[in-house]
């Protein structure tokens, strides 16, 4: 749960500058991937015809699929910090437009977001002070924000590091694009905690799919 402190104080720089890092090792990954697969491969290929070269190309061709795999998931690590990013920043907003409207109404705001009179004993009541309500929806509505934005990233994060372990590049493209909600993302996120989660509502089948993948 996200709460007014956390949101106020929230740095959504930091989550793009984290983007960024992770988008320039994707970059490196595609990198070596391109090396592995279209030079080293590729000469092998041509230079070592036995079946110890044919060996030898299959292993980099193998390598070259799970730098790809990598680059594929760092890319979608990396855009789950712009979005968050995004929406932090969009919640941020509204939080400190609603914390400065109450501030020049003499209310205040705790962490949970509740709102009333800095003073009661000489604050107008809250049922009767319009101020105390207008500000209640603001904040309700960016704590509510925040805490979407935060718990969407948490499972696409966990996904994300199930996906550590696949090397198959097509397999982490379809994960990626069907979100955190697809059971094969759902399966990725318990694979990758198990002992903290219990495997409920996830079938066998999906779970030996992660395992062999």
């Amino acid at each position: 749960m996200v709460g007014v402190s956390d949101l106020d104080n929230a740095q959504p720089e930091k989550w793009r500058q984290a983007a960024s890092d992770v988008l320039t090792a994707a970059r490196h990954c595609e990198d070596l991937s391109s090396t592995a697969r279209e030079e080293v491969a590729a000469t092998l290929k041509m230079c070592w015809v036995d079946e110890t070269g044919e060996k030898a190309r299959r292993t980099f061709v193998k390598q070259a699929d799970a730098l790809e795999a990598a680059a594929d998931t760092l890319r979608g690590l990396a855009k789950v910090y712009d979005t968050l990013a995004d929406d932090m920043e969009a919640a941020q907003h509204d939080l400190h437009s609603a914390l400065d409207y109450a501030r020049r109404h003499d209310l205040d705001v705790d962490e949970s977001g509740r709102v009333g009179p800095k003073n009661p004993a000489f604050g107008e009541p809250n049922a009767e002070n319009p101020h105390i309500a207008y500000v209640r929806l603001i904040v309700d509505e960016a704590l509510r924000k925040a805490g979407k934005a935060d718990s969407e990233a948490e499972a696409m994060i966990r996904s994300i590091q199930g996906l550590a372990e696949v090397s198959d590049p097509k397999l982490v493209r379809d994960v990626l694009a069907h979100g955190p909600n697809s059971p094969i993302a759902i399966a990725l996120r318990l694979h990758a905690t198990r002992g903290s989660l219990h495997r409920i509502n996830v079938g066998p089948s999906q779970l030996d799919a992660v395992d062999r993948a």
